[in-house]
């Protein structure tokens, strides 16, 4: 037993006095390529579901009155009607509503407006004025909306009607197109 002792024993110290005067033997090393992958996505889902309307209403004119319908975001309209002009309603509006969609999770998003807007008769026969539509409100603050967790947010938006002293309005449907920007 002791010999076999003695043995391993220099055997242990011939290996290791050997590994010293020739160098450690390397392991084997392996080697994968890959690639590291980025992907920007700044765009997101911004559609209109309901379209901001004034509904339908009596415009009376006045030499240097105007009257006014302000929509509110929950699409309830105010008439102001501060001297002989006066608006006054037959069919109630609503606000417009715009849905914004795969944007980036619990982030903010700038929202801003063309203003004014002018809303003409293409099927008036006269020279007929416009109405302006200005002020624009949102559910925003300070023109700020956040996503939800899901990327997702829906914005309401009212503004405000203006008629133009001294005008004779026509009987028929004024339009005007605006643009609502929304942006990280």
């Amino acid at each position: 037993m002791d010999l076999l002792k003695k043995t391993l024993k220099a055997s242990a110290i011939g290996a290791i006095t050997a590994s010293l005067a020739f160098g450690v033997m390397d392991a084997k090393a392996e080697t994968a390529g890959t690639n590291i992958v980025a992907t920007v996505q700044n765009a997101f889902t911004f559609v209109e579901t309901q379209p901001l309307a004034y509904g339908t209403f009596v415009a009376i004119n006045h030499a240097t009155d105007t009257s006014t319908i302000v929509m509110s975001i929950a699409g309830v309209p105010s008439y102001n009607n501060p001297g002989a002009a006066r608006i006054t309603e037959i069919v109630a509006g609503q606000q417009g509503i715009f849905d914004i969609t795969a944007a980036a999770p619990s982030t903010d998003i700038d929202v801003s407006y063309t203003s004014p807007v002018l809303l003409s008769c293409a099927t008036c026969t006269g020279s007929e004025p416009d109405f302006s539509v200005a002020t624009f409100v949102d559910d925003s603050t300070a023109g700020t909306v956040t996503t939800s967790a899901t990327g997702e947010v829906t914005l309401n938006v009212g503004a405000t009607l203006t008629t133009v002293a001294g005008a004779v309005y026509e009987d028929g449907a004024y339009s005007g197109a605006y643009t609502v920007t929304a942006n990280y």
